[in-house]
């Protein structure tokens, strides 16, 4: 269906007392009450019209629901030999990307093409500037849930994923502020 249910705050797996008991359990017994469990289900049908889109099923388990990309098909069993077998610490994919990429050019460099390339301190200042916001916990959670979505729930693609976004979004920035 490709959708996911995850844990509002950081993107993580909600664990079954939030995703099964506060969710599920405690609204349908809520539901069970007479008087109040049908205007419990309107009001709470009625939240998904609120910006962040979640009910008070999600609020009360910290919950959220979020769109999967497309999902990719089971591997057969020749994409499981490879990965299994393959002799490089990096997998074939990004071997080969490697290869078409210059040596010369930083993901920096890479992420926005147009716009004229940034020098080592800057880069290396926007790095020290993510590294700072992961290390106090200052993430943006919306572009984390998104990285996290996009990687299938892997943290360390996730943190990955993160970092380069942050990048592109912090050299834009810097184009921006000098026009």
């Amino acid at each position: 269906m490709g959708i996911r249910i995850v844990r509002f705050e950081n993107g993580g797996n909600p664990g079954f007392v939030k995703a099964f008991l506060l969710r599920s359990l405690l609204p349908s017994l809520i539901a069970t009450l007479p008087y109040l469990g049908q205007p419990f289900w309107l009001i709470n049908t009625l939240f998904i019209c609120r910006t962040d889109r979640r009910c008070i099923h999600d609020i009360l388990a910290n919950t959220v629901v979020i769109k999967l990309k497309d999902e990719a098909p089971p591997m057969d069993f020749w994409a499981r030999m490879k990965k299994t077998i393959w002799p490089l610490p990096i997998g074939p994919d990004d071997f080969l990307a490697s290869l078409e990429t210059p040596a010369f050019a930083t993901p920096a460099a890479q992420a926005l093409p147009e716009a004229r390339a940034i020098n080592q301190a800057e880069e290396d200042s926007f790095y020290a500037e993510i590294a700072l916001e992961l290390a106090h916990g200052n993430r943006d959670e919306g572009l984390w849930t998104k990285c996290y979505a996009e990687e299938n729930g892997d943290e360390n693609k996730t943190k990955a994923r993160y970092i380069r976004e942050r990048i592109k979004f912090l050299i834009a920035q810097s184009h921006v502020s000098e026009n």
